[in-house]
């Protein structure tokens, strides 16, 4: 297989002060276009050991993706040492200096001297534009290895990753061009039990597969070079086996799924939520185009806000308490009710870790929804949960 390494750079990851989610990101992203990722390295904002870092990769590797230090900063050296490690000169680039100033003009501003550093790159470097920040990419070879230079702000990386980065890839390794991936996405059903029930189903094909967990889903990666007659045989094999867990045959979310179906069918939800904190609103509002969909969200914490906001009976949250069905289909008849909405949906639970009974463990949650045509709720139970795990399965759930 064709090898890539992920170097990220910045003396803040090494401490800890930042948390690396690049690599990860990016490494996700190599791996379905078909690299082997071999290496990950973090390596300081010190000249020589970038140096170093860049050309022992180029020796691994034939592709080497490297975040960070693109700034306009004196500690900012990734370019200048990409210029080292490749033995060249380090020159403003008309092109990169160019992006800067289109970046600077729309926000009524000169770039200083300062800004212009970001336009130095080695010579021979191919730059490309960062629509969300200052700082441009670049690509360049260096020894065997075509090295691609990225800000290390996430949303920039991820930005410039389509329209620049798969372009030159798909040019310079052709032979992964034709490489696909099917991901099945999965509930309810830990990393290691999803292998153990698939193995001896998996075993009989050519594909290669990957298990990958972000909590709290579960996901099958497929990898192949072109359909055949035993995807379909897998996808029946999946959905009749594990059709109780399979939240969808692609890459997504909870979230994501009901987005799209209530987007599909013109329709809109409310929430009222008490366990989980706003944790639905959240997840909702982060979809781009939310607002088709989702119109309300109340967080009742409190039984005087459920009363007062929701409309919740207090002989329910006398009888029953807050953790109940009853409680928990008023609240989502309330939401409802005051969004206005096609859908209600609440949640209200014990996340612990304290504020549990025999009757209602820590790890019990209630869940309500009400619709046009029927009013529900339903109650679950997760062990041995703590509470920002127990509060990320409710929301998954409801």
């Amino acid at each position: 297989m064709t090898k890539a390494e992920v170097i990220s750079t910045g003396e803040e990851l090494l401490s800890g002060s930042v948390v690396d989610t690049n690599s990860a990101w990016v490494s996700t992203q190599l791996r379905e276009l078909g690299f082997s990722i071999t290496r990950h390295t973090t390596l300081p904002d010190d000249l020589e050991e970038l140096c170093l870092g860049f050309q022992e990769a180029s020796k691994r590797a034939e592709l080497v993706v490297v975040t960070g230090g693109l700034g306009p900063t004196e500690d900012d050296l990734t370019s200048l040492a990409a210029a080292k490690a490749k033995g060249v000169e380090w020159k403003l680039h008309p092109r990169a200096k160019a992006f800067l100033d289109e970046h600077f003009q729309r926000l009524g501003r000169t770039p200083t001297e300062r800004d212009l550093r970001q336009a130095m790159l080695p010579v021979g470097a191919t730059p490309f534009f960062n629509p969300l920040g200052t700082a441009p990419g670049f690509f360049l070879d260096i020894s065997n290895a075509l090295f691609f230079f990225f800000p290390g702000v996430p949303k920039e990386l991820q930005a410039m990753w389509q329209p620049y980065f798969i372009p030159e890839v798909q040019r310079r390794f052709p032979h992964l061009a034709s490489k696909k991936v099917k991901t099945y996405t999965f509930f309810g059903l830990a990393e290691a039990k999803l292998e153990e029930k698939l193995s001896p189903f998996l075993s009989r094909f050519s594909f290669r597969f990957g298990f990958r967990a972000f909590f709290p889903y579960v996901q099958l990666k497929v990898y192949y070079e072109e359909e055949k007659e035993d995807l379909e045989k897998l996808d029946s094999f999946v959905r009749e086996h594990l059709g109780l867990y399979l939240l969808a045959p692609f890459d997504t979310t909870f979230p994501k799924e009901v987005f799209r179906l209530l987007k599909e069918r013109g329709e809109t939800l409310s929430l009222g939520e008490s366990c989980t904190g706003g944790l639905l609103a959240h997840e909702m509002v982060s979809l781009p185009g939310s607002s088709e969909v989702f119109c309300f969200s109340a967080v009742t914490y409190s039984n005087d806000a459920k009363q007062r906001v929701l409309g919740v009976k207090s002989s329910s949250l006398s009888q029953g308490g807050a953790v109940s069905l009853p409680v928990a289909l008023e609240m989502a008849k309330g939401a409802r009710r005051e969004g206005g909405t096609t859908y209600g949906l609440s949640t209200t639970g014990i996340a612990g870790p304290t504020g549990g009974s025999r009757e209602k463990p820590v790890g019990t949650v209630c869940i309500g929804l009400s619709t046009p045509f029927y009013e529900k709720a339903f109650r679950f139970y997760f062990a041995g949960r703590e509470r920002g795990m127990c509060r990320g399965f409710f929301a998954a759930l409801a």
